[in-house]
């Protein structure tokens, strides 16, 4: 860099180090103060069970119903997964095929989980909850549940 070039590049620098704390304590300063929302708070959905679908040693199911009647299928799963990929089917038939199933969601580790359902599960009387582990393609577990 020639002489003329590192003056200038020197004073830009120091130019620089001065305004640039200059302009972020001016930003601070410039910032609103708290800002007071009104409105009306929205209440959270409170479900309630309408059925104990099935109590097995391994899970609790219930179906449920919130203030907006959608139906979901919750679900206590006791033990641990002992299969990491599982799934959750939901199926008019205890032997039928997995593509008469439909499919509800993953299965974790443990805890309670809710799935939603749609009024023709539930209004079909007796469905069959199945465990699918798809990376051996193979049924874990067949639980009957009580829809109404």
């Amino acid at each position: 860099m020639i002489l003329r070039f590192r003056k200038r590049h020197r004073a830009m620098w120091l130019l620089i180090g001065v305004l640039l704390p200059i302009a972020f304590v001016t930003a601070l300063l410039a910032r609103p103060g708290e800002i007071e929302t009104t409105g009306t708070q929205l209440n959270p959905l409170s479900t309630q069970v309408l059925k104990e679908a099935a109590t097995t040693p391994a899970l609790d199911a219930w179906v449920t119903k919130d203030d907006l009647n959608n139906y979901y299928l919750e679900i206590d799963y006791k033990e641990t997964a002992r299969h990491p990929l599982a799934t959750f089917y939901l199926g008019p038939k205890e032997e039928g095929k997995l593509d008469t199933y439909r499919l509800l969601g993953k299965v974790e580790a443990q805890g309670r989980q809710r799935f939603t359902l749609d009024s023709l599960a539930v209004a079909g009387g007796r469905q069959y909850l199945l465990q699918y582990d798809p990376i051996r393609k193979e049924k874990i577990a067949t639980t009957a549940l009580t829809m109404q």
